[in-house]
């Protein structure tokens, strides 16, 4: 009887350890959730589907998604303004500011990124720049979730949330919240904000430039950054000259790591540039389905 007990309890202190050792490395919930885009994940696919594949029976799933899935990055580029940051101005941040949702797909031998935004209204500045017939599809989408941009190439290892719990398995912090953000400035394309159980706040620069040193998935940087530290870096960047895109390759059918890097251009250039990505995508779309109507 003492041996089946000594056994059973063996088997209790085995399984405990078990449930704890996964529970660390569990991190599905440091991440914020895509809600926003429940309602249109429908039409999202559609539009990523008829953008990128001619063949009519190749259609994307979310079964497609990679590790990252879907990331929701917050537009940092007046964050660094702050004096200091705690959880509270953090909060206070991001619900002030616009967001949008970046999807990252694997499909037979495609890595396909994409952007996802909500359509803010059509500024002065645009309209200047665009054709009527094209501002009636911008205006079309103002205050809808929409697929802004996309990218594909060949498989890569791309994985930030990957990237970044490996960094938080050595760490001897908890962490409680990880949250992404972009343009912050011109020299931190994109990054994670991560907050420990005692509301302490630290970045991981995942696209950028450090002292000089180009920062990406393939040359990564696993420091954890200070806000105050984050700021004197920020001060590093230098200005390029007016209309010059930092080296940025804007080509739609390349990578769309590219849409964070020209995002530190200049505010109007984005805009611009991002409006016309849109309407490319929304006239290679409806021919599409014109052309398969036509082959019906």
């Amino acid at each position: 009887m003492k041996k089946t007990i000594c056994i059973f309890m063996s088997f209790l202190l085995v399984l405990c350890i078990s449930i704890s050792a996964f529970a660390q490395t569990d991190y599905s919930k440091l991440y914020e959730d895509a809600i926003d885009l429940k309602p249109v994940e429908n039409e999202i696919l559609e539009d990523l589907s008829n953008s990128i594949f001619y063949e009519e029976n190749k259609h994307l799933t979310f079964d497609n998604l990679d590790n990252d899935g879907i990331l929701k990055i917050y537009d940092g580029s007046e964050w660094l303004k702050r004096n200091r940051l705690n959880l509270e101005e953090l909060n206070h941040l991001m619900q002030n500011s616009d967001w949008f949702y970046r999807l990252y797909f694997y499909f037979e031998n495609l890595f396909i990124e994409s952007t996802v935004t909500k359509g803010r209204e059509i500024t002065d500045e645009v309209r200047k720049k665009m054709a009527k017939e094209d501002l009636e599809v911008l205006e079309s989408l103002v205050g809808k979730w929409h697929v802004q941009s996309y990218g594909y190439d060949a498989p890569k290892n791309e994985n930030y949330k990957q990237n970044l719990e490996n960094i938080l398995k050595n760490s001897n912090n908890n962490y409680s919240k990880v949250y992404f953000t972009a343009y912050l400035s011109g020299n931190i394309h994109f990054a994670a904000i991560l907050v420990d159980e005692n509301s302490e706040i630290k970045f991981k620069i995942f696209e950028g430039v450090v002292n000089g040193e180009m920062i990406t998935c393939d040359n990564s940087d696993d420091t954890l950054y200070t806000f105050e530290e984050i700021k004197e870096i920020a001060a590093q960047f230098v200005p390029s000259e007016p209309g010059y895109y930092s080296g940025a390759d804007v080509s739609i059918n390349h990578p769309s790591n590219n849409t964070i890097i020209i995002g530190c251009a200049s505010a109007g250039a984005v805009i611009i540039l991002a409006a016309a990505v849109f309407v490319f995508i929304y006239k290679k779309k409806h021919k599409k389905a014109a052309n398969n109507q036509q082959n019906a």
